[in-house]
């Protein structure tokens, strides 16, 4: 009784078992047909969150965030980059300035020294320097010695500068004549000589030789740098007395005046620093007067 009764409990349990998991699998694919069916869900669910998301935060500020930014940075590196650009430049402008008007200079000094071989080249040639007045200008009978022998040939000597025959070549460019502060074009010089009684070009004398010069090769002025420019073939030099004011020079552009020596050194003098004394004794070639060597 108690064996059948065993026996009829077991398939029960068995039964109850299999209801139990037949029970248990509809809902589980109910569940799996659930979650297929809930699948939009998560979608839903996040477009309801955003939705919450977008009340607090407009979507026009998540457009903004996502899209405007570029245009902002853009902008704000234009403004950075164009101003670190002028900074720079602001920075950089009076260095690049300076190193202008080295390179300037340096190619001014360059002309005055080839001015200077040119007249040591005559008087080697001429046994004197050439006149710096009369109808044509020393600038005139030094061009075979700087390399302009061919413009040389085209001038009438016995003419004026200014006559029909020589007039137009007043207009060719002499590099060497030029300073860079009036630019490559320019047809009249500053490279000009001091002209009177105790200079080294005195009137109505014959031309000096360097060994006559008293004083010295390096403590006599040869040329210099003046404040205007006339027609390089014109005879029309810085005019010099022994007790009348000093005529002026030095490029009205330029802070210094360079002044070429008999020895064909050239040196840069501070406008400032240009002591009148000191000028008239290296104006004579052979005025006795002391010049120390750091003048």
């Amino acid at each position: 009784m108690s064996r059948h009764d065993d026996d009829d409990d077991r398939p029960r349990s068995r039964r109850r078992r299999e209801d139990d998991d037949e029970e248990d699998r509809p809902s589980s694919r109910r569940g799996r047909a659930g979650d297929d069916d809930d699948r939009p869900r998560p979608h839903r669910r996040r477009d309801d969150e955003d939705d919450d998301y977008d009340f607090d935060h407009p979507r026009s500020a998540k457009k903004a965030k996502g899209g405007t930014p570029w245009a902002v940075i853009a902008v704000v590196l234009v403004v950075l980059l164009g101003g670190c650009g002028i900074g720079s430049f602001l920075l950089l402008f009076p260095a690049v300035k300076k190193a202008r008007e080295a390179a300037g200079r340096a190619k001014d000094t360059t002309n005055l020294k080839q001015i200077g071989l040119g007249l040591h080249a005559y008087q080697d040639t001429n046994r004197a320097l050439p006149p710096a007045t009369g109808d044509l200008s020393w600038r005139v009978h030094i061009l075979p010695y700087i390399e302009q022998n061919a413009l040389y040939n085209r001038f009438d000597l016995t003419q004026p500068w200014d006559s029909p025959p020589n007039r137009n070549h007043a207009d060719v460019v002499v590099p060497a004549y030029q300073s860079t502060l009036d630019g490559p074009n320019a047809t009249s010089t500053r490279y000009r000589v001091f002209v009177g009684f105790g200079t080294i070009f005195e009137p109505g004398q014959p031309g000096m030789r360097f060994s006559e010069f008293k004083d010295g090769v390096s403590n006599t002025l040869l040329a210099v740098e003046a404040p205007e420019a006339v027609p390089w073939p014109q005879p029309r030099e810085l005019p010099y007395t022994p007790s009348g004011p000093l005529p002026s020079v030095g490029h009205p552009d330029r802070n210094t005046v360079l002044v070429l020596m008999a020895d064909g050194s050239v040196r840069s003098v501070d406008k400032k620093k240009m002591d009148p004394s000191l000028l008239r004794a290296i104006i004579t070639p052979s005025g006795g007067e002391q010049v120390t060597p750091d003048w």
